[in-house]
């Protein structure tokens, strides 16, 4: 049967459980204090301090929650396979898979290239996303002999989809007349640049949380498919 913990929870696994919270807290407090931003921008809903409707940045925001299920659902399938004693190739993807999903989604959810790097660091739009190229194709590569036994096809739209997003927004910043009116109105241009990064968003977490599902029950291939075999 399994086990669970005792129903008085000891300090350590109270400690494990709200430290890293308070910790969100202070940080929190820092930069209200040290940062000058006031502190009801940081802990309240972007549409209230905006005085906005709830609606705001609704696909945005379900893209950042996909990330954020995506790397939560591969960091956990990390830790069982590696207690289950899976194949080193295996907890290699896993791991950095999540890992490279939770930075897509910090670099999404708080604006790091769009703006955050340039305000604090002095780095450029352009310097930021090489960074995260650089990331993914170092992903890439280092799992290319497990990719190659994964559902691959769907991996690929997935990136295609990405690529054709940020290929929209280079063009839209390119050759836009004025760049202020970028998202007013009924924007084609910016609707098919999110349209297709959700649908991006969608297919790399459909892709990985698969993966993770085939790993950690151990099911084999289906017939007509590339699915992959987390014990092979």
């Amino acid at each position: 049967s399994m086990r669970h913990g005792s129903v008085r929870p000891s300090a350590r696994l109270l400690g494990l459980v709200f430290l890293p919270a308070a910790a969100v807290l202070v940080a929190a407090t820092l930069v209200a204090v040290i940062g000058g931003v006031d502190v009801g921008s940081i802990v309240r809903d972007p549409a209230s301090v905006l005085d906005g409707h709830p609606l705001v940045g609704a696909l945005s925001q379900l893209g950042v929650i996909i990330w954020w299920v995506t790397a939560s659902v591969c960091l956990f399938s990390f830790l069982v396979a590696l207690k289950s004693g899976a194949p080193r190739a295996t907890l290699v993807f896993l791991l950095t898979s999540g890992l490279l999903t939770a930075w897509l989604a910090v670099d999404d959810q708080f604006l790091i290239h769009d703006d955050l790097a340039s305000r604090y660091l002095g780095l450029r739009e352009r310097h930021v996303m090489a960074v995260l190229l650089v990331l993914a194709a170092g992903w890439f590569l280092a799992n290319l002999r497990v990719i190659r036994r994964t559902e691959w096809g769907l991996l690929a739209v997935s990136l295609g989809l990405l690529a054709a997003s940020i290929a929209t927004d280079l063009a839209v910043q390119t050759f836009a007349d004025d760049l202020s009116t970028i998202g007013s109105g009924l924007d084609w241009s910016l609707l098919l640049e999110d349209g297709l990064k959700f649908m991006g968003i969608v297919g790399w977490s459909a892709y990985l949380v698969r993966f993770s599902y085939f790993t950690l029950t151990d099911q084999p291939v289906r017939p007509g498919t590339d699915g992959y075999v987390g014990t092979t």
